[in-house]
């Protein structure tokens, strides 16, 4: 990423496309993450319906 200065006030932006690969382990690591999050929130919900019951 780069800067150019144009005015005292403003700046623009200049990004350098780059190609992103997802490593084995980023995607491992999100699968499980997300299995995480399921499982927390099908607690809350049980939660929820046990206090209203």
């Amino acid at each position: 990423m780069q800067f150019k200065s144009i005015d005292s006030k403003m700046k623009e932006i200049y990004f350098n496309p780059t190609t992103v690969e997802e490593k084995t382990e980023t995607v491992e690591f999100n699968k499980t993450f997300w299995n995480t999050m399921n499982v927390v929130a099908y607690q809350n919900m049980a939660i929820q319906q046990v206090r209203f019951a």
